[in-house]
């Protein structure tokens, strides 16, 4: 009889050792690139977001307009139509971007700001 169970314990033992273990999940290999350029919209909703036409973003993609998510809410609050900014593009490849560690690096001009009167 213990034979047997010995031999049942192994066995198990073997068979739970055989069994793959579920591969982890792989963290996602996020990078950070520099951009500069201006606000041309913001949008509300389910996501926050900037319309920004910027210039190329090195090693990540060229100059356009495109539309980038802002995750922080008080990131989001610094942007107004017409500022020009630099921020921190977060990108897990294409799949995933968004902008944060936005600085304002010029207002928009007032409207009627030097003219003569």
């Amino acid at each position: 009889m213990w034979k047997f169970v010995s031999i049942t314990v192994a066995v198990l033992a073997l068979g739970c050792g055989l069994a793959p273990s579920p591969e982890p999940e792989p963290e996602p290999n996020w990078q950070r690139y520099e951009l500069r350029g201006e606000v041309l919209q913001l949008r509300t909703g389910d996501v926050q977001a900037a319309v920004i036409k910027h210039g190329e973003i090195v090693d990540f993609m060229d100059a356009m307009t495109m539309t980038f998510p802002v995750r922080d809410d008080a990131e989001f609050a610094k942007l107004s139509k017409g500022v020009h900014i630099t921020a921190a593009v977060m990108a897990n490849g294409y799949s995933e971007v968004y902008i944060e560690d936005i600085e304002i690096i010029e207002a928009p001009a007032e409207e009627g700001a030097g003219e003569e009167q």
